[in-house]
Parts: structure tokens; sequence; C-alpha cells
């Protein structure tokens, strides 16, 4: 019995995975809304016996040791030991440490070196700017904030007294420079730890106190991806987790003050563009997020610019109206704690929060809001709200519904399977199917690969075909839904193409194709006993080859 085996008959793989998605329970199998792409409806298998997860929207796949290591953003070694504590089983630490650890390890020593100074007499100027701040002593420990001092060679003379290697300083981003010219990365600055969602420091923000540019971030490292990270989330995530929501601010000192006042599922982006990644972090946690950025005009760009991908991520995305000038941390250095839950709570959708008291007369001017609002409304995923959207504006604008629905072209994809949107994909499978059946060898000879099929399902199952699993295989383990659905789109593209008029003969794909998938995907509905029996063999044997004798 290997580890993992021995794990999960120490656990329970369904109680351990609710700890991370929503799971119903569908046919032998849980199915969930995926929390690595902008999913719309549940399409996360979870099988609560052997803790495998599979998504059909976007491929992702493993057992529970990959889905905590995905959502905690931790190593596979770091949710095996996670795995070993729930189950309490000890391992056995390897003596050698793999090369992202020893830049953990390395981050560890300067966040702690960067922290200690800033309470020395050598930190007197960094102390003195978070007491004109009025940060508590608390919070400042919490997030252990430090100083880099101006002299460029604090952290290499400190790594040299601990026998630390310069090239792993230059791994972790610390020092900058070739050999000879060595010096440290930051240097006079405010220094704010940047933590992986587990809690490990990743990385650096660093403020000057003159002179620009004002922050300036760690450089990506193995350990550490710009996009993928967001400040404050590992002390946010079980708050936002609780209350379904997360508060999105625009700078790391409007986090301190938001946590410091209470608001704990507060997080921001590392000072660079919002990224689609962010908002897909963001979604594992809540479903729901409060904007809050700056109440300046660049506070609002910001907004606008981060509204598409938390909108395509399909979160609920409302936003906070702080005063002109104001930003959460002077707002709340000035204001009861109460002031800015009143905010919060009269947070706006983005139709509200960006539409003028009054309209302008002007009718460019009229016309360009109205562009930029629909442009907002066709990255919004769900078709119920796209209509109430736009039913929104065409009370706002006194301009019929129909007309501004012309304006909306969606910019994601409902994931529902549209049956009769797929021809030209239905017709490229039917074609393979007539020749070997669907195997890999004809994919590659073809130059076919996933990325030709618009429709997600063709693209899993060809994505699956490639890495060389068997396609009956394949359709046996789609649940029954799929299938019929799979079924159904084929059927109507075999009607549809049956009018369809090709320039060249060798384009039309043999209507035999699709006849050869009807029939094999029909027997397969008909034989739901078989389909069991074959399931309870997989599951105790593995995979297996699809023959008739082993259902006799």
């Amino acid at each position: 019995m290997n580890l993992y085996d021995e794990i999960i008959t120490n656990i329970s793989p369904l109680e351990v995975a609710q700890r991370y998605l929503n799971l119903r329970k569908s046919g032998r199998n849980y199915m969930a809304v995926c929390p690595f792409h902008a999913d719309t409806k549940p399409s996360l298998s979870f099988d609560p016996e052997r803790g495998l997860f599979y998504c059909f929207g976007c491929g992702k796949s493993g057992n529970l040791i990959h889905l905590i290591a995905e959502i905690e953003g931790i190593s596979s070694s770091e949710a095996l030991k996670e795995l070993c504590n729930i189950a309490g089983i000890e391992i056995k630490e390897k003596k050698e440490k793999r090369e992202d650890e020893k830049i953990y390890d390395i981050m560890e020593f300067a966040l702690n070196e960067y922290h200690k100074i800033l309470f020395e007499s050598m930190g007197e100027k960094a102390r003195n700017f978070l007491n004109e701040k009025n940060f508590k002593l608390h919070t400042i420990r919490r997030f252990k904030i430090g100083y880099a001092p101006p002299d460029g060679d604090f952290i290499i003379k400190k790594a040299r007294e601990k026998g630390i290697n310069p090239s792993l300083l230059l791994e972790a981003g610390l020092i900058t420079g070739t050999s000879g010219t060595l010096r440290d990365f930051f240097r006079d600055r405010l220094i704010f730890p940047i933590y992986s969602v587990s809690g490990k420091c990743v990385a650096f923000g660093g403020r000057a106190f003159e002179g620009e540019p004002k922050y300036l971030n760690s450089p990506e490292t193995k350990i550490f991806k710009k996009s993928k990270n967001l400040f404050g989330l590992n002390i946010a995530k079980n708050e936002a987790r609780r209350k379904g929501t997360l508060i999105l601010v625009e700078g790391y000192t409007d986090v301190l003050r938001m946590v410091e006042s209470g608001f704990e599922n507060t997080v921001a982006p590392l000072g660079t563009a919002f990224s689609t990644d962010q908002a897909l972090i963001i979604r594992r946690f809540a479903g729901n997020i409060i904007v809050l950025f700056d109440g300046d005009d660049a506070g609002k760009r910001g907004m606008k610019r981060a509204l598409p991908f938390l909108l395509k991520a399909d979160l609920k995305v409302k936003i906070g109206m702080l005063p002109e000038n104001e930003d959460p941390e002077s707002f709340l250095k000035k204001n009861e704690k109460e002031k800015m839950e009143e905010i919060l709570n009269n947070s706006k959708d983005f139709i509200d929060a960006f539409l003028p008291e009054k309209l302008p007369d002007d009718p460019y001017a009229q016309s360009l809001l109205l562009s930029e609002l629909t442009n907002f409304i066709s990255c919004v995923p769900s078709e119920i709200e796209r209509e109430l959207f736009i039913k929104k504006l065409s009370k706002i604008f006194l301009i019929s519904s129909e007309y501004i629905k012309s304006r909306v072209k969606p910019t994601i994809q409902d994931s529902k399977i549209e049956t009769g949107d797929f021809i030209p994909d239905y017709s490229v499978f039917g074609t393979i199917v007539a020749f070997n059946y669907f195997k890999k060898e004809e994919f590659e000879k073809r130059k076919i690969d996933e990325r030709v099929f618009k429709d997600t399902l063709l693209r899993n199952i060809t994505k699956r075909i490639l890495k060389g699993e068997i396609f009956e295989e394949i359709l046996f383990e789609l649940p029954d839904k799929e299938r019929r659905k799979l079924m159904e789109a084929i059927f109507k593209a075999k009607e549809k193409f049956k009018n369809v008029e090709f320039k060249d003969e060798k384009d039309s794909p043999p209507l035999s194709a699709f006849k050869y998938l009807e029939d094999k995907m029909s027997q397969i509905l008909r034989e739901e006993e078989i389909l069991e029996k074959w399931r309870e063999m997989k599951n105790k044997q593995g995979s297996i080859p699809i023959q008739r004798e082993n259902f006799s």
C-alpha cells in the first residue's frame, strides 16, 4: 500500500474535499463548481472513495494532494504533509531539501532580518512612518513589516554571517548584479512581506520614503509569480470562506488598516495590472467581491481595469464608493469602523457605480458611456444576469432592450452545451471516428490537437486521447448527462450536415462516421447495467481494457 492509499483509508476524502469545494451528490460521485477556471455550472467531478477529481471544463485532475496544493498555493509535498497530519500518519523528512524549499528558507531568513532591524536604531525612519499612520504594534507584528537599510549590502552581510551561499540570495530575488557587483535588491524601503495562501513568505513589496518608484516588488522567482498572488490572502482566506465575500483594495497599507479595523477578508493586488489568475484565486475562496479602490480618478480607472477579469470569473461584483481623494487607509484613520461598514453595505453594481448623477446631454458622451457599460455586461457569464443588466440600462437610457442586446457580445461562453452550434467541431470528430476509433496516432497524423475545437467537451476528450487514453473508456467515464448531450449534439450536427454543400468532396466527412458514433453511444446508453459493473471493476483494479469478456 502506497502512502496515498494509506491516507485515504484513515480519513474521509469527502470531508477533506468539502473544506475546499461545495460538493453535491450526483450518482456515485459528487459535483462542484470548479475553482480553477471561470466555471458557471458544476463541472468538477469528485470520487468520494478514492479522493480523485476531474474537471470537464478545464481538464484539471488529480487526487487530494493536487487539490489542496492547487487551492492553497503550496507544493505537493506540503499538501501531502497536511493530509498526513489529518490522517495521523508520520512521514520521514528527506535529508536533501528541494530547491524551492531552500528558497522558502532564505525568504524566512530575510523576513526575520528585515523585521528585526525595524525595531533597532537603524529602523527609526520606518518606525516614524508607521507611527504617523497610527498603525498598532500588533498589526506590525502580525504582518511582520520590516525595513531594508540604505546601505546596499545589509542582507548580503547577514547571509554571510549565516553561511548562506549568495547564489541562493540571487535565486530568491534578494540581491541583484553579477559576481563582484552584488548588492541588495531592497534599499531604504519599508518592507511588506508577501505570503502564499498557506502563510509562507514568497516575496516582498518595498515602499520608498521618497523618489521613484514608490513601490518595488521582488522579481519573479520559482516560488513567486506576481499575477498569481494577492497581498493579505493568507489572513483573509478563512474569513472570506465564512462570509462568502472578499474585499479588494489597492495598496498594502489599505490591507493593514482594513484588517486592523476588523475587516480581515481584505486583499490587494501587487501593484501590477490585475490578472485572470488573481480573479480565479479570489473565486476559490468567495463568490462575492467588493472593489474598494481609491476615491480619485486613478482609483476609478483601476476599478474599470480590474472589473472585466472579476466579471469573467463569474464573481458577483459590487463597488464600494469612497469619498473623493480618500483611500481605505486614510478613511479609516479618520472614521470609525461603522462608517466603513456603511460604505461596504451600500456598495453598488458597476452600472450604478459608474453612472453620473445626471446623464450628459451630449449624445456623443451618452454613447461612450453606454458603450463602456455594455462592454462590462459582455463580460458577465450568466445569461440571466446579462438580461437583467440590459433591462436596467434600457430604463436608464430610454433605449430598447433589443438594441442594447445587439451591442452586448458575450466574451465568455456559457458552460452549457448548445447542440446546434458545433457542427464543424463534430464534423471533424465524425471524420476521425471513421478511421481507427479515435486513436492518438490518427490525431497526430492529421495534426489535430484540442485547440481546434471550440466545444469544451471535445477539447477535453481530445486532450485525454492525446495522452494515450482509449476513447471508449472516456465515454464510459463521462457522467450520463454529458454523454447524452454529446450524443444529442452529434445527432443535430448530422441532420444539419445533410443540407450542407461542400466545394471540395474531401471536406465532406462521411455520414457513416456520424452513424458509427451514434451507434456506439446508443449502445453505451443501453448498457447501463454493464456500465455500472465496469465502474465497480475499475474502482477495484484500476484502468482495465474495454473488452466484452470483462462483462460476461
